[in-house]
């Protein structure tokens, strides 16, 4: 096996075909650390726009309050199950800003006349 090669490398999903980082040696787990940190990253933004993309068709009308939380944990759940419990934390601030807005739409509609 070459020196830098991962032991029982498998791929693995969001993983950039890095597998476990246990048994890697020098510049490859740096490599594998970096490819998953930008992997992260562009999942998070996806994230945003995407929650933002439901909220505004929530806003304008266009889905229902139910559709809008159906679509919202269908968005998380798209992103959750790859992340380490350290990375749950970001995912958890969009959410309640999110709650959020959405508490502020549901008020605003029950004052609608």
């Amino acid at each position: 096996m070459e020196a830098n090669a991962v032991a029982g490398e498998t791929g693995g999903s969001h993983g950039g075909g890095c597998g476990s980082t246990e048994g890697v040696i020098g510049v490859r787990a740096s490599a594998c650390d970096q490819l998953r940190r930008t992997i992260l990253q562009i999942s998070m933004e996806v994230f945003k726009t995407e929650s933002a993309e439901i909220i505004r068709r929530f806003a304008s009308g266009k889905i229902s309050h139910a559709e809008c939380l159906a679509a919202l944990d269908a968005a998380v759940l798209g992103i959750v199950t790859p992340l380490k419990p350290e990375e749950v934390a970001q995912i958890r601030a969009i959410m309640l800003t999110n709650n959020e807005i959405l508490a502020k739409e549901a008020r605003r509609r029950q004052t609608r006349p």
